[in-house]
């Protein structure tokens, strides 16, 4: 497995300003706030590693939470240093030698949505870094010691400077080394601007750095309204089902894995028995017509097209209708072959075609005890249950 992109979230601070070292487990619409900080980096697919610096003295205890927080993806929690950038330097200690780009967020900062994440990763695939960051709204005035006003700085250049930073990692990693022992940058960016061209891409105020309580109201605000607006559309439940023949010569497709047999699957299409039963489970969910109605058996366009083809079609759409999974179940039914070893490679694939982790995803397998068409080797059916929201949290 490569891993081009991971993630550090320093949290590692003391909470000076919020009142309490308690700052990242503070309840935030039922659940501690460095959980959501975490969920969007756990739950993309780009991201390969997540480290997470924290206080040494609570390094138990937060390495007993993430775990119990039982996230798919590798989630490492390490001892952080005395500031934030020497936190920074300890985790990326320890990525793995893929890495080429790395993400520093604030693990105080967990209204971060999947859309600026990407947002900020296509970037730093063109550029070596990249930030997001917001228009300043309020005038700003620099004073002196006796906050006495000096100077009323030109607001149309001004930009509030947010996380996730993304930059390529060799070029992090060398400024942090280098840096002076005597500097204490407040971020990744202030360092890196001085050596390499630094980008800036659109942030968003709801992006919010949870410094004070008041912050954390604010922030609970901002999540309840995004959780009522997902309701809106409601939470939409789909069902799907389909069946083929078994006939010798053609190639086994199951949820767009190929799996080494020399029998197939019978089909207009490539037969994959899954992923029809997952496309007409989506539809379903979105009170859409059935996969026959937009891919007809009639029309030769889809003569031997592949299914994965077939479903990125109708997801597509689906997408632009604003929804996005919120998880997967599904039973293959089939006598042979064993399909045990290859359930987690099913697994993968479908949680990269509907762009979600694999722990929102579930595949099972039974046979047909001999007690009917699936049971006599005739056939392979595929029942699937999907539940669908609408846009993201």
């Amino acid at each position: 497995m490569t891993h081009p992109f991971a993630a550090v979230l320093p949290a590692a601070g003391r909470g000076t300003r919020f009142g309490s070292e308690d700052k990242l487990l503070m309840n935030l619409c039922g659940k501690p706030l460095l959980w959501w900080t975490i969920s969007v980096f756990g739950e993309s697919p780009r991201i390969s590693w997540v480290v997470v610096p924290v206080p040494p003295a609570r390094l138990h205890k937060f390495k007993g939470l993430v775990a119990s927080w039982e996230f798919e993806k590798y989630v490492q929690v390490i001892p952080g240093g005395a500031y934030r950038h020497l936190s920074v330097l300890e985790g990326l200690k320890v990525l793995p030698e893929e890495t080429r780009w790395v993400a520093i967020h604030d693990a105080d900062r967990p209204l971060l949505t999947p859309e600026l994440l990407e947002s900020v990763l296509d970037a730093a695939e063109r550029v070596n870094a990249v930030i997001p960051a917001v228009p300043i709204k309020d005038t700003v005035k620099r004073v002196d010691l006796q906050e006495r006003i000096n100077e009323t700085l030109p607001r149309g250049d001004l930009r509030a400077a947010q996380t996730p930073q993304v930059f390529e990692l060799k070029f992090l990693r060398s400024a942090l080394e280098a840096l002076d022992p005597n500097e204490i940058p407040t971020d990744e960016a202030s360092i890196l601007e001085k050596i390499v061209a630094t980008h800036a891409v659109a942030g968003s105020y709801e992006n919010l750095k949870i410094t004070t309580p008041e912050d954390l109201e604010y922030a609970r605000w901002i999540l309840a309204k995004r959780l009522d607006r997902r309701l809106e559309k409601g939470l939409r439940i789909g069902i799907g089902y389909d069946s083929h023949r078994i006939a010798e010569g053609r190639p086994l497709y199951l949820g767009g894995v190929q799996i080494p047999w020399d029998k197939g699957l019978v089909g207009h299409s490539d037969g994959d028995v899954l992923l029809h039963a997952v496309i007409d489970a989506l539809l379903g969910a979105s009170g859409g017509m059935d996969m026959g109605h937009h891919f007809p058996d009639t029309d030769p366009a889809y003569a031997g097209i592949r299914s994965t083809e077939l479903f990125q079609r109708a997801w597509k759409d689906l997408k632009k209708e604003g929804y996005r999974l919120n998880n997967l179940d599904s039973v293959i039914l089939a006598q042979e072959p064993k399909l045990a070893p290859h359930i987690q490679e099913i697994r993968q694939s479908l949680a990269a075609l509907l762009e979600v982790s694999p722990n929102l995803i579930a595949v099972k397998a039974k046979t047909g005890e001999e007690m009917d068409s699936v049971g006599r080797g005739e056939g392979m059916a595929a029942h699937v249950a999907v539940t669908l929201v609408a846009g993201s949290y």
